[in-house]
């Protein structure tokens, strides 16, 4: 039997501030980083490519990771996708809307046709 305990750093920076405190909790497997919710908490309401948004994100990685735990995120298209793995995250929770979105124009061209 497979569990996974994930812990969710997203509206408040105290989680932040306690991620040691956090990482520290036995059974937790992955600690999920949401961009929106960290940024609006930053301030930065909206504005998840921020740089100090960006930064506090890639800490929150190097710490996860040197704890042993994985990092976790969303992303909405490949190309973040793609990002997202180069800066260390494991977890990663993909938006299968554009596939579907994409599939589904190229179907209707190739039926058009």
């Amino acid at each position: 039997m497979f569990l996974e305990l994930l812990a969710r750093l997203h509206s408040y920076l105290r989680h932040v501030e306690n991620l040691k405190e956090t990482l520290a909790v036995s059974g937790i497997d992955v600690i999920f980083i949401g961009p929106t919710d960290l940024s609006s908490a930053m301030g930065y309401p909206g504005h998840i490519k921020h740089p100090e948004v960006q930064k506090m994100i890639d800490n929150l990685v190097k710490e996860i990771r040197a704890a042993g735990k994985a990092a976790g995120t969303i992303a909405y298209d490949l190309d973040t996708l793609r990002k997202c793995k180069e800066r260390g995250f494991q977890y990663i929770a993909y938006s299968v809307v554009p596939m579907i979105v994409k599939s589904g124009r190229e179907y209707l061209q190739v039926a058009r046709e």
